[in-house]
């Protein structure tokens, strides 16, 4: 599977940003995810975010991973992680050759982090991948390989509109609900205010790729037989997505907080 470079134009309208390639999320759900973990941050990890990205937040510096892929296309494997579309179990030799998918990424990442003995600037880089990279792990079709470059080769309509199906996951599902940035991240918070925050913590890095590949299964690839998304898939949908942000966001923080104690 590989993020495409199809792009989203009814994301543009609602969120007046340029026109971004789809790779994941998109930039709105990076920032949001961002700025949502930010606020679970302790005190501690909160200082040390801010000497490591010279002042700025993690939501600045959430999608420069994408950014990076022009200059740096040996980081383009690290967005995503190819579970078979009817595997049950994650096997590194099969959907991780060499180390190139977004879990040893993540692993990677937040090693260097967590190690002081390296240069500020290197910790700084795998900071910013991994605020990257946490959230691309829940993007459901960042984790399951069913022969379509994760749903990019799958022809669309949202709306009426034609598009793919991973530039709807990506984009248009955000897009239609009509909200900002400040107003999801709100949105988020009071969902996060619900739940066992410690829950959401537990498991492997692995085992929230299996999350997002299970929810690929049954939901994003659940289409109309036309290929045709209206009310009914975006009803069922949204609230995936929602979850999906929010357990990015606590699971980031966490990640960072025990990496900069």
């Amino acid at each position: 599977m590989r993020p495409g470079a199809l792009l989203s134009l009814t994301f543009c309208y609602w969120f007046g940003s340029s026109v971004p390639p789809a790779y994941a999320w998109g930039e709105f759900a990076h920032h949001v995810i961002g700025r949502v973990a930010e606020q679970l941050l302790s005190p501690h990890a909160q200082q040390e975010v801010h000497i490591l990205l010279d002042s700025q937040s993690l939501a600045d510096v959430s999608d420069d991973a994408d950014k990076w892929r022009q200059t740096r296309p040996e980081t383009s494997l690290w967005h995503y992680v190819n579970i078979p579309f009817a595997a049950a179990t994650y096997l590194r030799d099969r959907d991780c050759p060499q180390d190139n998918c977004v879990i040893a990424a993540i692993e990677r990442s937040r090693s260097l982090l967590a190690d002081r003995s390296r240069a500020q600037s290197a910790r700084k880089e795998a900071l910013i991948f991994l605020v990257h990279f946490v959230a691309d792990l829940h993007q459901p079709l960042h984790c399951i390989d069913n022969n379509d470059r994760g749903g990019n080769e799958v022809a669309v309509t949202f709306f009426g509109e034609p598009n793919t199906l991973h530039s709807v996951w990506d984009f248009d599902l955000l897009a239609h609900t009509r909200l900002r940035e400040h107003a999801y991240v709100k949105r988020l918070q009071k969902m996060i205010a619900t739940r066992k925050v410690e829950k959401l913590q537990r498991g492997t890095i692995s085992d929230w790729a299996l999350e997002s590949h299970a929810l690929a299964k049954a939901h994003a690839y659940r289409l109309p037989p036309n290929g045709e998304i209206r009310s009914g898939y975006y009803n069922a949908n949204i609230p995936v997505v929602d979850t999906q942000m929010a357990n990015a966001a606590v699971r980031l923080a966490w990640m960072l907080n025990e990496a900069l104690l």
